[in-house]
């Protein structure tokens, strides 16, 4: 069976680990994206650093190595949330964004198998009239929120999921009472 188009060989995987292994970002923009050495896969990405990969690196470091329709159409998506998450909103950008978001997800369908697409892929048909509606999305993100979140070892050094959440959402109320004091 032949491998479909958005494949990469293993050269070229090995290329994309080596350029992400010494890509240095500025001190507070994202963490270093770090990548398995056996399986040429990235890994323990935080969300942030999703969102940098997918808005800045992905026309960058996959330009040369995908054909053009499967690249052309990664880097609709790409420039999609760069104007989305963007920190002043230009509502003409936004309102051509909301005409032509359909185009984008149609051409990612021809692309990618239907087993792609689930209820998250569908919802950046909604993203445009939302930024329009609500204004920047960096007032809503929870970045600066996962960022504070700490792991709270339980009594016997393990960490529990539930009372780290319960724990950060402790203090965070702390400080956002203080802070309205």
């Amino acid at each position: 069976m032949p491998k479909a188009v958005y494949t990469l060989t293993k050269e070229h995987k090995k290329r994309i680990r080596e350029w992400v292994s010494h890509f240095k970002f500025l001190d507070g923009y994202t963490s270093n994206l770090a990548c398995r050495y056996e399986e040429l896969r990235l890994h323990d990405i935080k969300s942030h650093d999703c969102h940098v990969f997918m808005q800045k690196l992905i026309p960058i470091a996959f330009c040369e190595m995908l054909p053009e329709s499967v690249w052309s159409a990664l880097t609709e998506v790409s420039f999609l949330f760069q104007i989305l998450c963007s920190t002043t909103l230009d509502i003409n950008k936004v309102q051509i964004l909301e005409a032509s978001v359909a185009t984008i997800l149609c051409n990612l369908k021809k692309i990618f198998p239907s087993s792609f697409f689930d209820s998250m892929e569908h919802l950046i048909l909604h993203l445009p009239y939302e930024a329009w509606v609500r204004g920047s999305v960096q007032h809503r993100w929870m970045y600066p929120l996962e960022r504070k979140e700490q792991i709270y070892p339980t009594a016997n050094g393990e960490s529990d999921e539930e009372s780290n959440e319960d724990s950060f959402n402790e203090d965070y109320e702390t400080e956002e009472e203080n802070n309205y004091d």
